[in-house]
């Protein structure tokens, strides 16, 4: 997957990459990342993707993918959504998305979200899936997400969002 810095490159977690001198400075995604990120890419339950410098192969940041099922009905007001007879739809859960603490606004947040973005559509082509779902951590987050094409569901206070498949092949198809 292509960067949008070229000395930044998108590997997958590996057990001898250094995961306990990453902080975002957020305790439960720090804490996540430190203790289970290799153990879960291992088992395959989540598969983490890490940016790592090219040079002196240093984390920038990461995100976290997982397959999720979540209620059709959510969905209804989304006009695209109305054909789903089933009750449930299947989507690619963005878990954790995390940049080192120092380099925050630096748009290394903007390359990981767009490598989860690609990765997520491949899943959706090769297997079905209705998008890339994310939990918003805060009103700030969300608006983030909104800006870019993800669409909110479910009820207003779980802060979910979702990005459309036809959404994502637009943004990386054209």
């Amino acid at each position: 997957m292509t960067s949008l810095d070229a000395t930044i490159e998108y590997v997958d977690l590996a057990s001898d990459m250094h995961v306990r001198n990453f902080s975002c400075g957020q305790t439960e995604i720090d804490g996540w990342f430190s203790a289970n990120a290799s153990k879960s890419h291992g088992r395959f339950t989540h598969r983490v993707t890490v940016a790592r410098r090219l040079v002196s192969g240093g984390i920038v940041g990461f995100h976290a993918l997982r397959l999720h099922s979540d209620i059709t009905a959510d969905l209804r007001k989304n006009e695209k959504a109305a054909y789903w007879k089933e009750p449930f739809f299947l989507s690619v859960q963005l878990v954790y998305i995390a940049v080192s603490r120092p380099l925050h606004r630096n748009r290394y947040g903007s390359g990981l979200l767009m490598n989860a973005v690609q990765r997520a559509y491949q899943v959706s082509k090769l297997a079905g899936s209705y998008g890339m779902t994310v939990c918003a951590v805060d009103t700030d987050t969300a608006q983030f997400y909104r800006n870019i094409g993800f669409v909110d569901y479910g009820p207003p206070e779980q802060n979910k969002l979702i990005l459309p498949v036809w959404v994502m092949a637009e943004l990386l198809e054209g």
